[in-house]
Order: structure tokens, then C-alpha cells, then sequence
């Protein structure tokens, strides 16, 4: 009877133990992942603030740049000064950054579509000439010009409300001007074409812009008129090398220009920029934090934050080399 009792004593005994050692172990990878995760979340924060770190750094180099062309009065925003920083890295403790600085003015500004002016009829022309050379068809150009214009009309081979309710699920147009050129996936048969290709030369900035013909793409200089050829537009991409151009008459003053100074003229361009962008890739320790910021210099050459998309880029830079600064 004795033996039998001290027997069912250690059942309980056992038992208890193995709920108490279930339990141990449940707290004890409970206190694990809270510790990994507030790990992450710190290592993330940390990031975080290197990139921000780096954005108040390219605000500071943008508003230098300003204020030095200010003094001088000559206007000039070009690929050899300093805040053209393509691929960049820099190393920190425990991380690193890496940074891509884009002169969206040098871009094709699709919220010019929206113009009330000439200038929403040369940016679409310009348009057209830029999905041309990119084999893609360019009546999709109405079809953006119909998405931010504020008029619920139809434009030649454009598409309105009605195009888009027949859709599944059905939507309408935005009749405002972008916010992100994300929005253009939701343009009929852009994504039918290789949309992929032309995205890199086209901006959806807050204002109604110009072409700084200093940091314009070879691909966007080309589509300024359709009688530009290639070797013409070398002659600018090496004119402005250096010091950059700073007026139409120095534009023009190549002399295989000549021919096209009527259309160089009519073309929505300028010398310098108040849009800029910034792609930022940090890192601390394991934990990566990516970030996309937008600048935008005043008149008077001081710089705001107008806004931010955190996580990975649409159309990733990274992918170049990274050169050690």
C-alpha cells in the first residue's frame, strides 16, 4: 500500500515537473522573440536615423549650392557639382549608407499634362516623342493627360470615367494631378507595353515644371523635338560637362544646333532645378531601413522636405556599382 502510494506521489511529481518545465520553456522563448523583436526595432530605429541623418546632410549640400549660385547670379544646376551624388557609399559604425541623388526637374514632369498653358501642349508632345522612342504607343499620352487634368472630357485617343467603370473592380479617373508615378499603373494598356523602360525619365513633382537641359537624360533631350539627332545631342551632353549651360543663346550657340533653334526654343526648358529627389539605403548592423526623399529649393535658395516613401524603391539603384566616397 505504501509502495503504491509513494508511487502515484511521483506520477503527481513528474507531472508537475513537466508543467513546469512546459511553462519555463514557454516563457523562455516568449523572453526570446520580445528580445529579438525589440532588437529589431531598435537596429530599425537606429537606421532610420542614419537616413535621416543623410537627408538633413543632402538638404545642406542642395542649400549650399543655391546660395553659391545666388551670389554669383548665374543659375546653373549641373552634373558636375556636388550634390550629384549617384551610388554612394558611406561607412558608419556599425553600418553604412548608401546614397542616389536624381534632379527630378531633369525628368519629364507628367502633372505639366495639367497645364492650363502652352506648356501642357509642348510636355505632351515631348510626351509622345519620348514613348515613340521607347517603341511604345503614344496615344497613351492622352490617356495620362485625361488622369490629371481637371475635366471629365475625352481628348483625342484619351480615356475618362467611363473607360475605367467597365473595369474589374471598376475605379475613375483622378482628375488631379499625381501624387506618384505609381499611379500611372492604373492607366489603360500602360502596363501592356514596356512601360518599364521610359519610367526612369518621367517625375510626378507638386508644381508644373521645366527641363533642366544640364541633368536631362539622353533619352529626354532626344525627345525634346523629333529632328534632334544623336549626334546633336552629344554636343550637348559635352557642352554642358563642365561648367554647365546657362542660357538659350549659349544653347544655341552649338553650332550643330542651328537647324533646330525654333523647336529648342519652343521647348519647356530651363538651367537650373528646385526639384530634387534622393534615394537612401541604410544600414545598422543586420537591419536595413530604405528610404526616398524629396527636396525642393525656394527662390531664395533654402531647402524644405516637401515629402518621403520608406521601404524599397520602385526602380532600384542599387543595382549599379557603390562607389566609397
Amino acid at each position: 500500500m505504501l509502495a503504491r502510494q509513494q508511487g502515484i506521489a511521483l506520477v503527481y511529481v513528474l507531472l508537475l515537473f513537466s508543467v513546469i518545465t512546459v511553462m519555463a520553456s514557454q516563457m523562455i522563448i516568449g523572453l526570446m522573440n520580445q528580445t529579438r523583436h525589440s532588437s529589431h526595432y531598435l537596429e530599425r530605429s537606429q537606421a532610420r536615423l542614419y537616413a535621416l541623418g543623410v537627408e538633413q546632410y543632402l538638404a545642406t549640400v542642395l542649400e549650399a549650392n543655391a546660395q553659391d549660385d545666388l551670389k554669383k547670379q548665374r543659375r546653373v544646376d549641373a552634373l558636375a557639382e556636388a550634390w550629384n551624388l549617384t551610388a554612394v557609399a558611406f561607412e558608419l559604425e556599425q553600418g553604412s549608407v548608401e546614397i542616389s541623388v536624381q534632379d527630378e526637374q531633369g525628368l519629364l514632369n507628367m502633372n505639366n499634362l495639367a497645364a492650363q498653358n502652352t506648356l501642357a501642349v509642348q510636355s505632351l508632345r515631348i510626351f509622345q516623342n519620348l514613348l515613340v522612342n521607347h517603341s511604345m504607343d503614344p496615344n497613351l499620352a492622352y490617356r495620362v493627360q485625361d488622369w490629371v487634368d481637371s475635366d471629365r472630357e475625352v481628348s483625342s485617343q484619351g480615356a475618362e470615367d467611363n473607360t475605367y467603370l467597365l473595369a474589374s473592380p471598376a475605379y475613375r479617373t483622378a482628375n488631379t494631378t499625381m501624387t506618384s508615378l505609381s499611379e500611372l499603373r492604373l492607366i489603360q494598356g500602360w502596363f501592356n507595353q514596356s512601360s518599364h523602360s521610359v519610367m526612369p525619365e518621367l517625375s510626378a513633382l507638386p508644381d508644373t515644371t521645366r527641363i533642366n537641359i544640364n541633368t536631362a537624360p539622353r533619352d529626354v533631350l532626344l525627345a525634346l523635338s523629333n529632328q534632334l539627332s544623336t549626334a546633336q545631342v552629344d554636343d550637348i551632353i559635352q557642352q554642358r560637362q563642365t561648367q554647365g549651360i546657362d542660357s538659350m543663346e549659349a544653347l544655341l550657340n552649338i553650332p550643330s544646333l542651328k537647324p533646330q533653334a525654333n523647336d529648342l526654343q519652343a521647348a519647356p526648358l530651363t538651367f537650373y532645378s528646385q526639384h530634387f529627389s534622393a534615394r537612401i539605403k541604410a544600414r545598422f548592423r543586420d537591419t536595413e531601413y530604405e528610404m526616398r526623399s524629396w527636396f525642393q529649393v525656394s527662390d531664395r535658395g533654402e531647402v524644405f522636405i516637401t515629402h518621403r516613401e520608406v521601404g524599397s524603391p520602385m526602380n532600384p539603384v542599387w543595382s549599379q556599382g557603390v562607389s566609397a566616397l
